[in-house]
């Protein structure tokens, strides 16, 4: 599984990697074998001005699958990110649920 993370504005990524592969790892368990490339862009809209301006947006490729995108935002990135990744693992299972029928 091939995962690329993009940040703008976010500071050190050095503590969200691990946490995003990970999470990105167990988003998708179960599809483990086909997913080929995931792409994670993390973007903090104001700085350091607050708001709701975090934005995640994740782009999955699983073999056989169309592609999955999905975006959330808080104001919290960690927050954003378990938003994301429920929105990730919901994605995936319908996409895969409706390729069966």
């Amino acid at each position: 599984m091939n995962i690329k993370i993009h940040a703008v504005n976010v500071g050190s990524t050095d503590d969200l990697e691990p946490r995003v592969r990970d999470d990105i790892k167990h988003a998708l368990r179960g599809f483990d074998e086909r997913v080929t490339n995931v792409t994670v862009h993390l973007r903090d809209q104001n700085g350091g001005k607050g708001g709701v301006d975090k934005h995640v947006t994740i782009e999955a490729h699983i073999a056989g699958l169309p592609a999955i995108a999905v975006n959330s935002e808080d104001a919290d990135m960690s927050k954003a990110l378990t938003m994301a990744m429920d929105k990730l693992t919901h994605a995936a299972q319908h996409k895969a649920g409706k390729q069966a029928r």
